[in-house]
């Protein structure tokens, strides 16, 4: 986490963190939902624990398995999100195959336009672009 400080129009100073070279933020708003995103050394769902992510509507929090590399998570940290987006807009069933497709593109898109280094993360840990 490194700090950038911004200069308002009335002389006003606010220290912002923001994370280095990494899309996958602390907390991120869906909607008028704020998602907690965190890491766990494994997910279990149902009793399986072959998950590298989980969405969890109710408890407003995706989870990743904090033993991948940075490259998989950003991945998986965009396939949840797409899981976020899509039930925030109404859409409880879900096709998984087409959350990958979207997921990707969505990660890609981000990627391909430098956002990845255009947001800062405030002290209440939402994230601007």
């Amino acid at each position: 986490m490194s700090k950038v400080t911004l200069f308002g129009c009335d002389d006003s100073e606010e220290t912002l963190d923001y994370k280095n070279n990494s899309t996958i933020p602390d907390t991120v708003q869906v909607g008028a939902i704020t998602y907690d995103v965190v890491t766990k050394p494994f997910i279990d769902i149902d009793g399986e624990r072959n998950y590298q992510g989980s969405c969890d509507y109710l408890n407003t929090q995706i989870e990743l398995v904090e033993d991948m590399s940075d490259e998989r998570k950003e991945d998986t940290f965009f396939h949840e999100l797409t899981h976020a987006i899509f039930y925030e807009a109404g859409f409880e069933e879900q096709d998984e195959d087409m959350i990958n497709r979207v997921g990707k593109v969505l990660h890609q898109v981000i990627k391909d336009n430098d956002f990845e280094n255009d947001y800062v993360e405030t002290k209440d840990g939402r994230i601007y672009l």
